[in-house]
């Protein structure tokens, strides 16, 4: 058996899981094909399956399409929905994304980006852990494609930020392959020396390589809280000293960060096709859903199956704040039909 029919085995056996679950929650099903981070890496991780509030989650992390055929087809009949990770952190990301739509019916795929998930819902790790970031004074260390998105959320809690000057690179970061972006900020300062000095917590933004590969320099100098983000940051030595010198150490988990995607994209499937829409009732435009309503529309929660009024459009996408005789008389019309 080679090493490809070895993952395609795994993947079978997830799909096993999968169907199990699905008889004992009645729960939606969701595949979501990951590209890996690392462009060196071409082995694939069929990670085990996860059962979250909204779906029955399963998995594959990829480097190449080799894969993906065989993943896509065996998925029909158990999988509701893929969604695809479309970062272009590969050189052949571009690849594996033309690949998966020309392998999948285009109405059955979702996407999201992997590295604005993981920036994002890491930051509300250590918020939920930590309680309160404003003020708290953070030395970031690494420089990766999610390091910018990190930046910018813990900038947002009003949070002190620190570098080293070879992670900082003159504020320039790289969103992906394609994009870089410049972060200027008071709340933002360089630094070239540690000793001696405290820090409420050290985030390892690196994407599975060391951040942190010295203890010495870091020796003279005290953290509340550590955090390793993008994984791999910190060696043995380093988290067996912070951890003498009394400092909590976490391993970003990211199941939270993944099952937000997974009920955003289904609430919002949900939206679009069950309430998303205009119809006439009685001659009134009835609207829901995001639909840009010409002036004096009734607005509702579904105008296919109304229960609320919502409101009456200004033409703008905004509520009139004023309403006319003639709005007051089709709202009472509206919601003496609902009732």
């Amino acid at each position: 058996m080679n090493s490809l029919e070895h993952y395609k085995k795994e993947f079978m056996l997830r799909l096993a899981d999968v169907s199990e679950l699905i008889d004992k929650t009645n729960k939606a099903t969701v595949l979501i094909i990951q590209q890996l981070p690392d462009s060196d890496n071409f082995i694939p991780i069929i990670p085990y399956i996860r059962e979250s509030i909204s779906a029955i989650i399963c998995f594959v992390e990829i480097g190449d399409i080799d894969m993906l055929d065989f993943v896509i087809k065996n998925s029909k009949g158990t999988i509701d929905k893929i969604i695809l990770d479309i970062d272009r952190k590969r050189e052949n990301s571009e690849q594996i994304i033309n690949a998966v739509y020309e392998l999948t019916d285009n109405s059955s795929v979702g996407v999201y980006s992997d590295l604005d998930m993981w920036g994002s819902a890491s930051v509300d790790f250590i918020s939920c852990i930590e309680k309160r970031l404003n003020g708290k004074k953070i030395l970031l260390t690494g420089n990766s494609f999610i390091t910018p998105r990190i930046v910018l959320k813990l900038l947002t809690n009003n949070a002190d930020l620190y570098f080293w000057e070879h992670d900082y690179q003159k504020g320039v970061f790289k969103l992906d392959n394609q994009t870089e972006i410049e972060i200027k900020s008071k709340k933002v300062e360089v630094i070239n020396n540690i000793q001696s000095k405290h820090f409420d917590l050290l985030v390892g933004t690196s994407i599975l390589k060391k951040s942190v590969d010295n203890w010495s320099i870091y020796s003279d100098t005290t953290f509340d809280g550590i955090f390793d983000i993008g994984l791999n940051n910190f060696n043995k030595t380093f988290i067996a000293n912070a951890t003498k010198k009394g400092s909590r150490i976490y391993r970003f988990d990211n199941r939270a960060g993944i099952s937000s995607v997974v009920l955003n994209l289904m609430e919002t499937d949900f939206l679009i096709n069950n309430n998303l829409g205009k119809v006439f009732i009685k001659d009134i435009p009835v609207v829901s859903g995001g639909v840009m309503a010409e002036e004096g529309s009734v607005v509702v929660d579904n105008a296919f199956n109304p229960n609320v009024v919502l409101g009456v459009s200004n033409g703008e996408g905004l509520f009139k704040t004023e309403i006319s005789e003639t709005d007051i008389r089709n709202i009472e019309i509206i919601r003496s039909l609902i009732s």
